[in-house]
């Protein structure tokens, strides 16, 4: 049998198909001939979706646009599938400008009207040109997003002739379009979105829109309008101004930056459909109820789109409003490798007394002391827990805590510790690995429910009873699948949250049938370890 690698000519892809990875690429090129537009694939962790998504691109010949949640995973598709041709493009904030020291393109004078000599060679657009010409272009959502929207997209442009009434005009069209949009780890796609449209307003904003705490959305529409037509002129005033001045004058560089930005916030605040406001001390945020009503925004006129993800299901895509065909794999790694079992324990939520959450501490303990050989992870989903655990627990001497701006200094070493070793974290639900010895075991220490002090998730819960609990489902795959990285890993998951006993029967289609497959029983006692 011909192996993924030799149909692509790439050696490290030799090993072969793994079981049941050859059919979904037959389904997915299958769609791609199809008159189906949306295809929703749920492939697990360790199937290899994005050889998928290569191949696919690849044997149909559409040209394709690959997008990312974050630029690691950019840099991990370019050294893996470069030779196909595949080009990389990110924000102009990642390219040196090559005619100012110490100025990245995003902050660039030619982005405030300075008539650049170097232009043709620049880092940043010589990489654009690249990729709007390009089969296949990896990118991530923030940039995608933004350069569809302000930017030139993602299509090559030809000069054509057009006649009209008033004689002859040249136009340019789009030559190379997107025929086929990739969106990976696309339980991720409906929080770039909202993030790309959410407004935020801070005191800095008040010399230019003096706005007030009690504004509703009336007072911040008529106070914007009347804003708006002196921030644009001085837009276009800088822009002149720095056409005629031939030295890098940065102070207006970063006065037509904010400008455009402040310009760009009301615009869109001022389009808004049923949006929610957050008011705090320094700052409002405008947010969409549902992105939903906003999702041709992020597939732009793409004909055929794809969303991939190891914890993708029905219910995510709708929140991005969409639906089309659905697959769904099974996952290659043995379900006997990570069972999932509740353990009886305590209730944790605001009305736990400190009683009760000491009895959560000592199961914590009780679960690390039968685990000096290994090492583990406990979620805690705050901060304020995970510091009520340290304070208590008999192995805080074994355990790795951190903050918001050392997390991954935290991880690296936590990482090369030796076990016993345990890792205390509210948030390292993604975008961290920990394969083979590096995490044998995963503690839940709560259901992963967001903040709903939030207007926004207030907001959601009232028109959606289940949205919580979804978005804690996805939480919760996300954090035990941190351990198991492999056929070969194998990664206990204990939760010692009682919600479990109401939540998991409610809410388990929310879960992948991989996950679902995994959760074993409640158990009084702690079992032993794997």
């Amino acid at each position: 049998m011909i192996s993924p690698g030799q149909l692509l000519g790439l050696p490290k892809f030799d090993e072969g198909w793994y079981p049941g990875q050859e059919a979904i690429w037959q389904q997915m090129m299958a769609w791609a001939s199809s008159d189906e537009r949306i295809l929703g694939a749920s492939v697990p962790t360790g199937f290899g979706k994005s050889l998928l998504a290569m191949l696919l691109s690849h044997f149909s010949g559409l040209r394709t646009v690959y997008l990312t949640s974050t630029k690691g995973l950019q840099g991990q598709l370019m050294a893996d599938f470069n030779r196909l041709g595949m080009v990389d493009i990110r924000g102009q904030n990642e390219y040196q400008c090559i005619q100012f020291n110490g100025v990245q393109v995003d902050g660039a004078p030619c982005k405030a009207g300075y008539q650049c000599s170097v232009k043709a060679e620049c880092s940043y657009y010589s990489q654009l040109g690249k990729a709007q010409s390009a089969k296949m272009v990896v990118t991530n959502y923030a940039y995608w997003l933004a350069q569809s929207e302000y930017g030139s997209g993602f299509s090559g442009k030809v000069p054509v002739i057009h006649k009209h009434p008033g004689g002859w005009k040249e136009v340019e069209l789009e030559a190379n379009p997107p025929q086929l949009l990739i969106l990976d780890e696309a339980h991720m796609a409906s929080k770039a979105l909202e993030s790309f449209l959410s407004v935020e307003f801070t005191e800095f904003d008040r010399s230019d829109i003096n706005w007030e705490q009690k504004w509703d959305y009336d007072k911040w529409l008529a106070e914007g309008s009347r804003a708006l037509p002196g921030i644009k002129q001085e837009i276009d005033d800088i822009y002149n101004m720095m056409q005629r001045d031939m030295d890098n004058r940065r102070d207006l560089v970063r006065r037509h930056r904010y400008l455009q930005g402040l310009s760009n916030k009301i615009e869109r605040l001022g389009q808004a459909m049923n949006w929610v406001q957050q008011v705090d001390e320094d700052k409002t945020t405008w947010t969409p109820l549902w992105v939903a009503d906003y999702s041709h925004m992020l597939i732009r006129g793409v004909p055929k789109v794809m969303l991939m993800s190891a914890i993708l299901t029905p219910k995510s895509m709708q929140t991005l409003g969409l639906k089309g065909q659905w697959l769904e794999a099974d996952s290659p790694f043995p379900i006997r490798n990570t069972p999932i079992t509740h353990v009886k324990t305590v209730k944790v939520d605001f009305r736990a007394s400190d009683a009760q959450m000491q009895d959560w501490v000592d199961r914590i303990d009780e679960i690390i002391s039968q685990r000096q050989h290994q090492k583990g992870i406990i979620f805690t989903v705050s901060y304020a827990r995970t510091k009520f655990l340290h304070e208590r627990s008999r192995f805080a001497n074994q355990m790795y805590t951190h903050h918001q701006r050392n997390v991954s200094q935290v991880v690296d070493r936590f990482k090369k510790a030796a076990a016993p070793a345990v890792l205390i974290s509210p948030s390292v639900t993604t975008g961290y690995d920990f394969p083979g010895e590096q995490c044998e075991y995963v503690v839940v220490g709560k259901i992963p429910y967001p903040d709903t002090r939030q207007a926004i998730i207030k907001a959601r819960v009232k028109e959606d009873k289940d949205w919580t609990g979804a978005l804690a489902m996805e939480t919760l795959v996300q954090e035990t699948g941190r351990g198991t990285r492999s056929a070969e890993d194998t990664c206990q998951v204990l939760v010692i949250d009682d919600s479990w006993l109401w939540w998991w029967p409610k809410y388990k289609s929310f879960a992948p049938k991989w996950f679902q497959q995994r959760v074993t029983r409640t158990v009084d006692r702690i079992p032993n370890p794997i």
